[in-house]
């Protein structure tokens, strides 16, 4: 015991306590990190992944394969091809293949609204436009956007203006025969078992933008076929009262050529040289070889 100064005695310096562990987390393993991740590319939530979700990576033995292209909800107005050729307008239409597009285009789902859209509308405006007195606005017909909306209309708060069984024209317009004809169409190839989009999930404008994709390409061969009326291929185009007749006459000697008989169209002309020897003017063989197109 120390007598002297009664100084504390010097200890050594204690530990820092320990911090208080309420949980422990256990370490994650990789199958949990990569499903996560597989998650989160699934959202579509991190910035850095552009792609949405159904044009996603998938892997297959081969390698990485894009999924094929959805044009039965694509737009095909993206592609301009798709209403001149009909190899590129038979994908939008969810068909196989040209000759496809072709049978389905002479089928009741389709060419019976255009023929009668054609009759009511587009040989009158075409004929309108061809003439050369015509000193009016020649107009290009309507846009599917308005023709769209005319339908929206026309059906809206039960109007049933283009539904009715009993259709009154009267007034009609190119606008309003073009509205039948698209909701006609629409409606045929989307709620009957023939119809090319029968029990498919698609919105109606989706149906009517693909019924409408053949209506320019049909316009323009129609409109070729009124500026060429005389060219083989394009009278089918044409109403019957606009055919035009083409009478032929032919000479004796082609006649003969030909194997002509006595009820051929130049027995008058044998006659006229047999009793007169001379044929009368009106009847020569450089009038009966003109060519005479009654329209």
């Amino acid at each position: 015991m120390d007598s002297g100064g009664g100084g504390a005695s010097l200890s050594e310096p204690s530990e820092p306590p320990k911090p208080r562990i309420l949980f422990t987390l256990p370490p994650i393993p990789w199958q949990v990190r990569r499903e996560y991740i597989e998650r989160l590319k699934a959202q579509n939530t991190p910035k850095k992944i552009t792609r949405k979700f159904s044009q996603v990576v998938t892997r297959s033995a081969d390698g990485p394969q894009e999924p094929a292209p959805d044009y039965l909800h694509a737009n095909p107005s993206d592609q301009p091809q798709a209403k001149r050729r009909l190899e590129v307008m038979a994908k939008y239409l969810g068909l196989e293949s040209k000759a496809a597009v072709q049978n389905w285009m002479e089928s009741r789902e389709w060419r019976p609204h255009w023929q009668e859209y054609y009759e009511a509308s587009v040989n009158p405006r075409l004929v309108r436009n061809a003439d050369p007195h015509f000193h009016g606005t020649k107009s290009a017909g309507p846009k599917l956007s308005e023709i769209q909306r005319e339908v929206a209309s026309g059906e809206a708060y039960g109007r049933c203006k283009y539904s009715n069984f009993n259709i009154d024209k009267t007034g009609w317009g190119d606008l309003q025969h073009a509205a039948l004809a698209l909701y006609r169409m629409s409606k045929v190839n989307m709620d009957t078992r023939n119809g090319i989009f029968y029990g498919k999930q698609m919105e109606m404008k989706d149906v009517q933008v693909r019924v409408w994709l053949p209506v320019p390409t049909e316009v323009t061969k129609a409109s070729t076929a009124l500026k060429n009326r005389d060219q083989p291929g394009s009278l089918k185009y044409l109403l019957p009262h606009q055919v035009p007749l083409k009478v032929e006459q032919m000479s004796v000697q082609e006649m003969t050529e030909e194997g002509g008989s006595p009820a051929s169209p130049t027995a008058e002309l044998d006659r006229d040289i047999q009793d007169n020897g001379v044929a009368s003017p009106e009847n020569t063989p450089a009038k009966r070889r003109k060519l005479a197109y009654v329209n």
